[in-house]
Order: C-alpha cells, then structure tokens, then sequence
C-alpha cells in the first residue's frame, strides 16, 4: 500500500513539475511550472504585465483578461514556427493564446490554444486559421507513427516549434528574475 501511495505522490509531482515544454508519450505538455524564488505573486503579476507591453506590438490588443496578482490570458503571432518537411521545408505562421498564472516564488504557463496560418493549402494565396492544438497537444495519428514515434516529416521541426514556447518562457523568467531587461 505504502509504494502505491508513494508511487502517485512520485506522478503527481512529476506532472505538475513541467519546468519546459516537450514532446512526451501524449504529445507537447500543455503547461510548465517556473521557479522565480524571492518573488511574490504580486511582483510576477506585474513583470508579466511589463514584459507583455515590452514584447508585443499592441499590447492592449495581445492581452486578452486579466485577474490582478492572479493570471493574465494574452495572444500572440509567430512567424514561420509551424514547419513541415513536405517537398522542401515549408512554414507557416501560428497564432496562440497563453495563460500565466501566479504564485509565490513561480509562474504557470499554460498553452489554451495554437492555430496555423496557412498560406499554401488548399488553393494559391488561401489563408485562414485552423486549430492545431489538438494536433500538438494529444497522441495523433498524422503527428505519431504506429510506434508512437514523431513522423519523420514532422520530426525536423517539431523542436522549433517546441523551442519558441521555451524561448519565451525563458525570456519571462529572466525579465521577471531582473537578468533581462526589454526595450519596447
């Protein structure tokens, strides 16, 4: 009885202990959890505030809620982050919405959304949205082989993609710690 207890307390921690998004057995985890220690909630609060103005062009348009001290819900563009290898490498930009929670000495980030932007399906110059979070996000058929395994054509770039949410999480880490400062 003893190993089972100690064997959830070992899981629950580990899946509430994502310090960087990666692609696991179910795909990318939808959140990390970042040490800021000495920091209370209140302060990360507000650095996030900052460094959101500091990032993103529009910030009033980016963010999209906020609960002061509490969480803050924002949207934001990256160009050419989604990338296949299909006839050459071929990218499209993407759309996300993040959500950052707050406490004491950390910060959640949570991923509620990715949409690409398509510039090459279906018909020349046809662009719309599409939602890829189930795409990342879960074990999918078009993004894992029979093995469980990251397609081949996927395999390339998936770490780009996976990169770009790390890079901007480290970058909020470091500008809320004080070892980064943001021009706007």
């Amino acid at each position: 009885m003893k190993k089972i207890f100690l064997l959830i307390i070992f899981s629950f921690g580990l899946s509430f202990g994502q310090t960087e998004f990666k692609f696991g057995e179910n795909g990318v985890n939808k959140f990390t959890v970042t040490e800021v220690p000495g920091k209370t909630a209140t302060e990360i609060y507000q650095k996030s505030i900052e460094w959101i103005k500091k990032t993103y062009v529009g910030p009033d348009q980016v963010i999209i809620t906020t609960v002061e001290n509490d969480y803050i819900r924002f949207q934001g563009i990256g160009k050419n982050i989604y990338c296949v290898n299909a006839m050459g490498k071929n990218c499209d930009d993407i759309k996300y919405t993040i959500e950052l929670n707050f406490k004491d000495d950390k910060f959640k980030t949570e991923i509620i959304q990715v949409e690409r932007h398509a510039t090459t399906s279906i018909a020349p110059f046809t662009k719309y949205w599409s939602d890829m979070t189930k795409f990342y996000f879960t074990k999918n058929s078009d993004l894992y082989n029979n093995k469980g395994e990251i397609r081949s054509r996927f395999a390339t770039y998936s770490s780009e993609f996976i990169g770009y949410f790390n890079s901007l999480n480290s970058d909020l880490k470091n500008y809320v710690l004080g070892t980064s400062e943001k021009s706007n």
